[in-house]
């Protein structure tokens, strides 16, 4: 529930929302599965208006009491009646059975010139490449690396390239 000032994910947190203040005129952020919303308390510290959404009705009570506008629902079905400069969909993107349903709703939710930041599992990368040749060089038996690598809940996985081209067929730039 806290976030380590000293970690890589407060360092990637602090450069994402130092690049979206670049990037975009205001600094209203939603973010789609909030968990007990750390990220949310750190980006407001930073200044930022933030709002959450997470389909666990226990998350969202964590955030509420943490003072900051929750809701509980799934993202497609997510209704606020405005629209945000920052979209955040942090190690999400790869969980919907539909990722293309999650883009269209970001572009509905945001401001004309929003940012969408998405943060998700590069694949392939060192550890799945070594993990596939351990798998197939054992034939099949040695199974713990790749288990550990792909999780059943990671419906997609994504290439640099193949966000991108996720990405610009959704008219996202």
């Amino acid at each position: 529930d806290t976030l380590d000032p000293k970690s890589l994910t407060c360092s990637d947190y602090s450069r994402a929302l130092n690049e979206a203040v670049r990037l975009t005129a205001g600094k209203d952020l939603l973010e789609i599965g909030c968990g007990t919303g750390s990220f949310l308390q750190f980006a407001r510290e930073k200044g930022w208006k933030v709002s959450g959404v997470d389909s666990s009705p226990e998350n969202i009570e964590k955030v509420n009491q943490a003072g900051i506008e929750g809701t509980c629902s799934d993202y497609v079905s997510f209704s606020s009646g405005r629209q945000f400069d920052v979209i955040v969909l942090w190690d999400l993107i790869e969980h919907p059975q539909d990722p293309v349903s999650f883009l269209g709703k970001s572009r509905e939710l945001l401001k004309k010139d929003g940012l969408l930041l998405i943060a998700t599992p590069h694949d392939p990368n060192l550890l799945t490449f070594l993990a596939g040749t351990l798998y197939r060089l054992s034939g099949g038996k040695v199974k713990f690396a790749v288990k550990q690598l792909y999780v059943i809940e990671h419906t997609s996985y994504f290439s640099s390239e193949t966000l991108k081209s996720l990405l610009e067929g959704n008219r996202f730039r």
